[in-house]
């Protein structure tokens, strides 16, 4: 291959990267969560492997949580986090473990069918189900999210069910989800590491991904206010059921 279209190919890839977390981080911005659920979409066919892209995305949203979580962090309830954090830590062992034995393909069909079954669930669902606030529900959210952070990337939706229920002002809301996910992912990704899924391929789409947050962070912060959230879900779901369909039939073919 001539050396200038293997340049061109990398210049792609790392463009689609910075391109891909800008627009995740500008969805968290906006609607507290939604970084990871945008990035894994795409990441699985631009970072090689299924587990690179996986731990990719938690480690650019370790970054987002400490630019945005520093700005709520008066407001952060880290009581309400050591609960659902340590079981999901827990949980999220055991999910990398399985992950580990499985190849590209049943990953990316398991992810196909998670996507499609979490964009009905938030088109649908989302809004009628309400929990109690307790330790209990706290540790079951945090073990759902444990397993959906090992296995996709994904921990946020039991989460943003659970806080909701907790922290009733919208600044406790946003510095608590935010520090959860900061906490809960450290310990995921280095579970992951472990595990080996941290290669210098990682690394360097890792170092140029970040390039895409602040610009993601400071839109979002601009039309916070301004722009109709419930669309922007709206969009990500429909977008999240029709790349599970690809993912599906990607497999199956």
């Amino acid at each position: 291959m001539p050396a200038k279209y293997f340049f061109r190919g990398l210049s792609m890839i790392y463009f689609a990267a910075i391109l891909v977390f800008t627009i995740g981080a500008l969805i968290q911005r906006v609607t507290g969560f939604g970084l990871g659920i945008f990035a894994m979409i795409f990441l699985p066919y631009i970072a090689g492997s299924y587990g690179e892209a996986n731990v990719l995305s938690g480690m650019v949203s370790i970054v987002f949580c400490l630019i945005v979580g520093y700005s709520y962090l008066k407001y952060i309830n880290w009581r309400n986090i050591l609960i659902p954090a340590a079981a999901s830590t827990v949980v999220s062992y055991f999910a990398v473990e399985f992950m580990k034995t499985q190849d590209d393909g049943t990953m990316r069909l398991i992810l196909g069918v998670f996507l499609i079954c979490l964009s009905v669930y938030f088109m649908f669902f989302s809004c009628k189900i309400k929990i109690r606030a307790t330790w209990y529900t706290g540790l079951i959210a945090g073990a759902l999210s444990g397993v959906m952070g090992g296995l996709f990337a994904m921990g946020g939706p039991p989460m943003v069910i659970y806080f909701m229920q907790s922290e009733k002002d919208i600044n406790c809301y946003m510095g608590t989800i935010q520090g959860y996910f900061l906490l809960s992912g450290v310990f995921t990704v280095l579970i992951k590491a472990a595990a080996g899924f941290v290669t210098p391929n990682v690394m360097l789409l890792w170092l140029v991904g970040l390039i895409g947050l602040p610009a993601g962070i400071l839109i979002g912060r601009l039309i916070h206010r301004k722009i109709d959230a419930c669309l922007i879900r709206r969009l990500v779901y429909a977008v999240m059921a029709l790349s599970g369909a690809v993912n599906i039939v990607s497999y199956l073919v």
